[in-house]
């Protein structure tokens, strides 16, 4: 037992060995926020419209950070050594579009390994879903419980094929460092996400009152071309606050998923080749297909 706790304790003074001033920085900034920024914010709307509450909504921008930094923390920890599957699934917690470009980069390196890099690919996205996940619980238990069906089957089908690809080759060393992330706390990159979700928010309220109830999910969905997470927020803060009902948010998430699902396709294929791309995009088809059917039998 003592030999078993010696290692730890030296594991975990070589992993506080490798933090940086950078990471010290990053903790100490989302410490900060969430204890206090955070009580500071209203826990009210506080825009004409009823659909803006900025303790909601900085309580998921510090939440999402948090993710960020441990991922972020974990993948330089492990380093190039890292096997690829946990790699590819670290990194989509960073950012799952930026874990796919460094995935077909390297693929266009070692065309032999595009397969593997592709499962890993995959990954990346059943970690974006987990976070999904995550905004819906934070803004919406209601709709998460609502949405959980189809948020399991999607990341089932997703790993199960990213498994197919090649379960032994996703074993193997990344050879990955990294993965070209950006700094994982960016203040600037945090406010131009909060203000999307407020400019979400405010072209979806005026939407439904304009066009009807009907456009939202359109509105919502197609916005998630520029980020998922946002039109899963607005989305969800919107149930929250009784402007829309859970099934409208359902068919908004599903739009969002697929836009942003196909975009990350498109990077793969321009920087990765046809050969990572077109397993990707036959697994992120299975895993928006899986994701939809199981919200059509929600009705």
């Amino acid at each position: 037992m003592s030999s078993i706790l010696l290692q730890e304790a030296d594991g975990g003074r070589k992993m506080w060995a490798r933090l940086t001033r950078r990471d010290l920085r990053d903790i100490a900034t989302v410490l900060a926020l969430g204890v206090l920024l955070l009580p500071l914010l209203p826990d009210r709307t506080v825009d004409p419209l009823e659909a803006i509450n900025p303790r909601r909504l900085g309580t998921l921008a510090v939440a999402l950070m948090a993710v960020s930094v441990g991922a972020n923390l974990g993948l330089r920890h492990l380093g190039p050594m890292s096997a690829l599957a946990l790699t590819g699934f670290a990194g989509g917690f960073v950012s799952s579009t930026a874990t796919v470009a460094a995935l077909a980069d390297r693929a266009r390196e070692a065309t032999a390994s595009a397969l593997c890099l592709s499962g890993a690919a995959l990954l990346s996205n059943v970690a974006m879903i987990l976070q999904l996940g995550l905004v819906m619980w934070m803004l919406s238990p209601a709709l998460l419980s609502y949405c959980l069906v189809p948020l399991i089957c999607a990341a089932t089908v997703a790993t199960g094929v990213a498994l197919a690809l090649g379960w032994r080759s996703l074993r193997a060393a990344s050879g990955l460092d990294g993965l070209g992330v950006a700094r994982p706390v960016n203040l600037k990159a945090v406010l131009v996400f909060v203000a999307l979700i407020v400019a979400l928010l405010l072209a979806a309220n005026l939407a439904g009152r304009w066009l009807g109830e009907g456009s939202l999910p359109w509105v919502l969905g197609l916005s998630g071309i520029g980020d998922v997470h946002a039109a899963t927020a607005s989305a969800a803060q919107m149930v929250a606050g009784d402007r829309i009902s859970t099934g409208v948010a359902m068919q908004a998430i599903t739009i969002a998923l697929a836009a942003n699902s196909m975009l990350k396709c498109v990077i793969a294929g321009v920087r990765g080749g046809w050969r990572f791309a077109t397993p990707l995009l036959a697994g992120t088809l299975l895993m928006i297909g899986a994701f939809a059917i199981a919200a059509g039998t929600l009705g």
